[in-house]
C-alpha cells in the first residue's frame, strides 16, 4: 500500500491537488477515492503504532509540504524577486549595487576641468526569517478518518508557512518607506485620483522592462472604483467587467493591479496585508532565496494518544537592492 501511495507522492500536485478536494468537499475523481482508501489505511496505521522512532507520516508531509513551500513558483514575489535557493549552512554574504551618479557637466572651456562624481556603491544587509510551527493529530482522528485529516495537515501547514512567509516580506517592505515620491499619502482625505495617479505615475516613469505591479488587498482595490469622478473615465467594457466580477479593476493607468483577498487571514485572524497600504512594484527590487529544507519531526505521546509534529527549517533570506523601485500608497483606515 504504501509502495502505490509512493507513486503519487512523486506526481508532482497530486497530492496537494487531493487534499484540496477532499478539504473542500469537492467531488473526488477515481483517482483521488483510491488515494483516500490508501490514507485511511495508512492513518490507522499511524495511530495505531505508537512507536518512537515511527516517521511515516512526517516522512510524507516533509515530501509533500516542501515542494510547495520551497519549489512553487509564486507569481508575485516573482515579480518582486529575483528568486533561488541556498544550502542549510551556505553563507549569505554582504553584497551591493551600483548607481549610476556619474554627472556630465559642461566645462567653461575645451580642456577645462569639472567638478569629479563617483559611482555610488551600497552594501546591503541581508534579512533571514526562520518559521515554524507545532501542532499535534490525535490517533483518534487518524483512525476515525485518516484521509481528511491527513489532508488537512497538508493543505493546512502549506497554508500556514506560505502566508506567513508573504506577510512577513511585506510588513517589512511596509516599514522601509517614510517619506518621499514613492510614498503617496492619501490617509487623510482618502483616495483620490490625483493620488492614484501620483502613485501610478511613479510605478509606470520609474520601471524600465514594464514589469509594473500594484498589489493590495481587495477591500483597498475596490475602493479605486469608487474615487470621485473615476467613473466618468471608465469606458462601458470596463464598468460591464466590474458589474460582473469583484468591483476591482484589471489595472489603473496601464499598471496591473494584484489583489490580495482580505479574507485570507493566517490563524491569528491577521491579513496577509496592511489593510491601508497599497505597494507599487517598478520591477524587482531585490533578491530573495530560500536556504536549507524543510524538517518535520513526529513524536508520539501514547499517554496523551496524540502524534507531535513539529514543522523546522523554513528559512528564507531577502534583501531589498533597489528602493527607488518601491512605492506606497497610505490609504485611509476605515
Amino acid at each position: 500500500m504504501e509502495m502505490e501511495l509512493a507513486q503519487y507522492i512523486q506526481k508532482k500536485g497530486t497530492m496537494v491537488e487531493w487534499a484540496s478536494a477532499v478539504v473542500n468537499k469537492k467531488q473526488l475523481t477515481a483517482e483521488q477515492v483510491q488515494i483516500s482508501e490508501m490514507m485511511d489505511k495508512f492513518g490507522k496505521k499511524v495511530a495505531n503504532s505508537g512507536v518512537i522512532n515511527d516517521t511515516a507520516l512526517s516522512d510524507y508531509l516533509q515530501r509533500v509540504v516542501q515542494e510547495e513551500v520551497y519549489n512553487e513558483p509564486s507569481e508575485l514575489l516573482d515579480v518582486m524577486f529575483e528568486q533561488g535557493s541556498l544550502g542549510e549552512f551556505d553563507a549569505y554574504g554582504m553584497y551591493g549595487t551600483y548607481k549610476n551618479t556619474l554627472l556630465a557637466q559642461e566645462s567653461a572651456i575645451r580642456g577645462g576641468s569639472v567638478d569629479k562624481s563617483y559611482v555610488d556603491f551600497r552594501k546591503l544587509t541581508p534579512v533571514s526569517k526562520h518559521l515554524q510551527l507545532e501542532t499535534e493529530v490525535k490517533y483518534e482522528d487518524l483512525r476515525r478518518d485518516g484521509a481528511l485529516t491527513i489532508a488537512q495537515l497538508t493543505l493546512y501547514a502549506i497554508e500556514a508557512l506560505q502566508n506567513k512567509k508573504f506577510q512577513t516580506i511585506f510588513n517589512y517592505i511596509n516599514g522601509l518607506l517614510v517619506s518621499g515620491d514613492n510614498v503617496i499619502d492619501a490617509s487623510a482625505s482618502g483616495l483620490t485620483i490625483k493620488a492614484m495617479d501620483d502613485f501610478a505615475g511613479y510605478v509606470d516613469d520609474n520601471s524600465n522592462s514594464g514589469n509594473t505591479l500594484i498589489v493590495g488587498l481587495s477591500t483597498a482595490l475596490r475602493g479605486i472604483k469608487n474615487m470621485d469622478g473615476y467613473v466618468n473615465f471608465l469606458s462601458d467594457i470596463s464598468k460591464d467587467k466590474l458589474n460582473m466580477g469583484c468591483g476591482i479593476l484589471e489595472a489603473y493607468n496601464g499598471v496591473p493591479l494584484a489583489s490580495i483577498k482580505a479574507g485570507k487571514k493566517l490563524a491569528d485572524g491577521s491579513t496577509l496585508l496592511p489593510k491601508d497600504r497599497l505597494f507599487g512594484f517598478s520591477d524587482k527590487i531585490g533578491k530573495c532565496d530560500t536556504r536549507g529544507y524543510l524538517r518535520i519531526y513526529q513524536s508520539p505521546n501514547n499517554k496523551r494518544e496524540v502524534l507531535e509534529l513539529k514543522f523546522t527549517g523554513f528559512e528564507f533570506v531577502f534583501a531589498i537592492e533597489h528602493l527607488e523601485k518601491l512605492a506606497i500608497a497610505k490609504l485611509k483606515n476605515n
